[in-house]
């Protein structure tokens, strides 16, 4: 903005350099002693018409700066948002998303739940992505981008590690399920069926099986995490860098 009335000061200094110059070479011609009425006159209309033009040109100059300006502002908000936006859709496929995941919550009744859990993290994968394509397009910083970019890409792998625990609970769930129907048919039989006992022995197998996948989770979450917080850290500090240096404009 400073600049802004710097580069209106000078143009205003220079059509007044303009009219003054053309005062002194009207009275190098005439002479001050010399013009009549008619010279008067003449000298009136030129100087009202300078004038006129000086402040209609004047305000043409203010509208067209204040335009500018008016457009940097805007492009300064439109950078900042994208920013935050993005921010804003990473924190929530991470926090909600991925660091919200209890694989010990889940059992052979909510594998609906568990299904609903994958389509989450996939949903603010897409979002994250959105936002960054705004980061892409508005963002004047090569590095701040860069920087969104190893973001996403280790999400991407924490979230098909995560993903992988989730599919295999799935199917660990369900196989639980199936077998827990149908020990429920037998077991209504007398006398017991001999199959009863050999589904009530995979059973155990497979609840060793869960145990086995999420004390997984549990080990592995630590060092996923860890990957993507190293380039957080880094995109936080650019950020807010960059986030006060658009402030300043």
């Amino acid at each position: 903005m400073e600049i802004g009335t710097l580069i209106l000061n000078d143009i205003i200094l220079l059509i007044g350099m303009g009219a003054i110059n053309f005062l002194m070479d009207f009275a190098k011609k005439k002479g001050s002693n010399l013009a009549d009425k008619q010279d008067v006159a003449f000298l009136t209309r030129e100087i009202e018409g300078v004038k006129n033009g000086f402040t209609a040109d004047n305000e043409h100059l203010k509208a067209n700066l204040q335009m500018v300006i008016n457009n940097q502002l805007q492009h300064s908000n439109e950078e900042r948002n994208a920013i935050i936006s993005f921010y804003e859709n990473y924190s929530k496929w991470l926090n909600i998303g991925l660091l919200d995941f209890v694989p010990t919550g889940y059992n052979r009744n909510k594998i609906d739940d568990l299904i609903e859990k994958s389509r989450s993290l996939n949903d603010y994968h897409r979002q994250t992505n959105i936002a960054q394509s705004r980061v892409y397009l508005l963002v004047d910083n090569q590095k701040i981008i860069n920087l969104s970019n190893e973001l996403v890409m280790e999400m991407l792998k924490f979230n098909h590690w995560t993903q992988n625990i989730i599919l295999n609970l799935q199917l660990n769930l369900e196989s639980d399920k199936t077998r827990f129907e149908m020990f429920m048919i037998l077991s209504k039989m007398k006398p017991l069926p001999a199959e009863a006992l050999e589904i009530a022995s995979e059973e155990k197998e497979l609840l060793a099986k869960k145990k086995q996948i999420c004390d997984g989770y549990y080990h592995g979450i630590s060092i996923e995490f860890d990957k993507v917080l190293k380039i957080q850290s880094q995109f936080a500090v650019e950020i807010k860098a960059y986030l006060s240096k658009l402030k300043g404009k």
